[in-house]
């Protein structure tokens, strides 16, 4: 308990409390802030982040940054998910196929939701619901049962 004093004073010198929820210049302390807020976070606390599309990146670059993306998420269900998935399909992907899985990576900013409809519980938005999708929602069936425990090595 000792952390989340130090945490709120060092907070509060930078920052505001508004709707029950600390606002801060200082981005590395939003959402730890906010979660020991008085009040429950939701998305409207939060602006829309906006995500700037890459133009002219080579093919190989841009694969081994959607590698890396898929490994390094927020939550470990998605690092398993995402990292086993791009591990078998990333390197077959054709361009458009890579832009709908850069989008998706990128411009979905909410872990959870993310996960949500990967595996079903959540209907999929519109601007989501794509061939990627589709592939991923296949491959989080597991019809062949893997053993997924961990992240493929890089090669």
């Amino acid at each position: 308990m000792a952390g989340r004093s130090t945490l709120f004073s060092l907070v509060s010198k930078y920052s505001t409390l508004s709707a029950g929820c600390w606002r801060t210049e200082a981005p590395s302390f939003r959402l730890i802030a906010c979660r020991y807020a008085s009040q429950p976070s939701d998305s409207e606390h939060w602006p829309e982040l906006s995500y700037p599309r890459r133009t002219g990146e080579p093919t190989e670059k841009k694969k081994a940054r959607l590698l890396y993306q898929s490994r390094k998420r927020g939550i470990k269900e998605n690092d398993l998910l995402l990292s086993n998935f791009a591990h078998q399909f990333l390197y077959k992907m054709n361009s458009y196929q890579l832009e709908q899985y850069d989008r998706l990576l990128n411009e979905s900013n909410n872990e959870w939701e993310l996960y949500y409809w990967i595996i079903g519980t959540k209907p999929v938005p519109i601007e989501f619901d794509n061939e990627i999708m589709q592939m991923l929602q296949s491959y989080a069936c597991n019809k062949d049962r893997e053993t997924r425990y961990h992240q493929p090595p890089l090669q």
